[in-house]
């Protein structure tokens, strides 16, 4: 039942509704604690719900969730696991506005994440350094850390993470003063964007093809079987109706037959 309410849980998620699948999130996680089950399975539970108050913008909430995960991945050293929880914390200490702390759980996910050699995660938290950067006026080097946040993203052939770094850059040069340089991210920014949408809608038109194909495809078949069974049920008539005359003109044939007999009976 908990998986199953997990599993819930995701699909409200894929369509944006967070507080839904939050509460969803929530009822499995009470279910797991009530069984003895993996402790993988509670502190995966907790970084859902922990990352779903993130992004509600709800830090303490977020952080009461997120620390007992971060405890359980740090005590089997699984690099990926604390490098996940520890850029959420950090993304909710953000959020309250306690700078400090946000890069210290940055620079923690920053060095579990390099040990693991994930170069897309390495990206998203340089990004947050570079927000952190922005925070504390620093905006050379926010400016450093979104270009470096940047070649990684061109590096993985991420063009979502692109279009938001190129945006994040444009911003910063722009605070700083540098108008041509932010320009020509924007322009970066507009020009991905487009293509980025425009590959979506053609995505979207080919699918709606391909259903389209599929539907005019089922409906000849269904035609075709429709007139077959039409042909089928004509060829039986045709067949019964050819029995039915021959058996019609045998039984005239013999009344005949037999009356011609008794007729030659009655003459002798």
């Amino acid at each position: 039942l908990a998986r199953s309410y997990n599993g819930i849980g995701n699909v409200f998620y894929t369509f944006d509704q967070n507080v839904r699948a939050l509460n969803y999130f929530r009822k499995s996680l009470e279910l797991l604690q009530q069984v003895p089950v993996s402790e993988s399975l509670v502190a995966s539970s907790q970084v859902n719900i922990g990352g779903l108050y993130v992004e509600l913008a709800k830090a303490d909430s977020a952080i009461l969730y997120l620390e007992p995960a971060l405890d359980f991945f740090t005590s089997i050293k699984h690099n990926i696991g604390i490098g996940a929880v520890a850029i959420n914390i950090a993304e909710a200490y953000l959020l309250s506005e306690q700078d400090a702390l946000a890069e210290e759980y940055a620079e923690l996910s920053f060095k579990h994440f390099d040990q693991a050699n994930d170069r897309p995660r390495l990206g998203m938290i340089i990004n947050t350094l570079a927000s952190i950067e922005e925070r504390k006026g620093n905006l050379p080097q926010a400016i450093a850390y979104a270009k470096e946040s940047l070649a990684i993203a061109l590096e993985v052939g991420r063009p979502d993470n692109m279009r938001e770094e190129y945006l994040t850059l444009a911003e910063l040069e722009a605070a700083a003063g540098n108008w041509k340089a932010a320009y020509q991210n924007h322009q970066q920014y507009t020009s991905l964007k487009d293509s980025l949408f425009n590959a979506e809608i053609n995505t979207q038109l080919q699918a709606e093809k391909t259903r389209f194909e599929n539907f005019s495809k089922d409906q000849e078949i269904a035609q075709l079987k429709i007139v077959q069974e039409t042909q089928e049920r004509e060829r039986n008539w045709l067949i019964g109706g050819i029995i039915l005359l021959g058996a019609l003109c045998l039984a005239i044939f013999l009344g005949l037959y037999w009356r011609q007999r008794a007729l030659q009976r009655l003459r002798k």
